[in-house]
């Protein structure tokens, strides 16, 4: 799928994949994926796709998902 995606966007940094296996809780997963939209913002990309590989590792991964989708995304 990421394959496809690179042939068919203006630019490869739309697309984020992560494996977060390393990552310990929801905090760093909120943190990273707020880095991760800093550095959209700053290349003014609008739309992008973000893959997070084993993402059931951080204990309660849920919490940063719903709090973006709650926040609109940005966190803010």
């Amino acid at each position: 799928m990421i394959r496809k995606l690179l042939d068919s966007v203006e630019d490869p940094r739309s697309i984020f994949y992560y494996r977060c296996d390393m990552l310990s809780d929801y905090k760093e997963l909120n943190s990273l994926i707020g880095d991760y939209l800093e550095m959209r913002r700053a290349y003014k990309i609008r739309t992008s796709y973000i893959f997070l590989d084993e993402i059931t590792f951080p204990r309660e991964w849920y919490r940063a998902i719903k709090y973006r989708i709650d926040s609109g995304g940005s966190g803010e």
